[in-house]
């Protein structure tokens, strides 16, 4: 597959970040870029999973098109469009848990969806 992705973050202070993120495949003719941007709070990536109590937030748009990576991209499914809210944190040392809810809409056929994907990670 011929790509080209890349991501840049900007942080206006120690809590308080835009993030862009960005995927096109050469060689499809349709639906062949994928993008996200966003702002997030706090520690919204990068977790230090042996922290207790780090915590953050994100709002973020996302546009998926179905002919750019081999698997889906974040949670959302390929083909899709929309706006994702999520909560992460870190409740006790080595765990993570992560609440994301998704409201967007299908590329082909326009087809609204919504979604709510949860992760509940353990690390050692």
């Amino acid at each position: 597959m011929h790509t080209l992705t890349n991501k840049a973050t900007y942080h206006f202070d120690k809590n308080w970040a835009l993030q862009y993120n960005y995927g096109h495949n050469f060689k499809a003719e349709n639906y062949n870029d994928t993008f996200c941007y966003g702002i997030g709070y706090k520690e919204f990536e990068n977790f230090n999973p042996t922290n207790a109590g780090q915590w953050g937030a994100s709002v973020m748009y996302r546009y998926v098109g179905q002919n750019v990576g081999p698997t889906p991209t974040y949670t959302m499914d390929a083909g899709t469009k929309g706006v994702a809210f999520s909560i992460m944190g870190n409740p006790l040392s080595h765990v993570f848990v992560w609440l994301n809810y998704e409201l967007g809409r299908d590329l082909i056929n326009h087809a609204r969806y919504d979604e709510v994907f949860t992760r509940l990670e353990y690390s050692f």
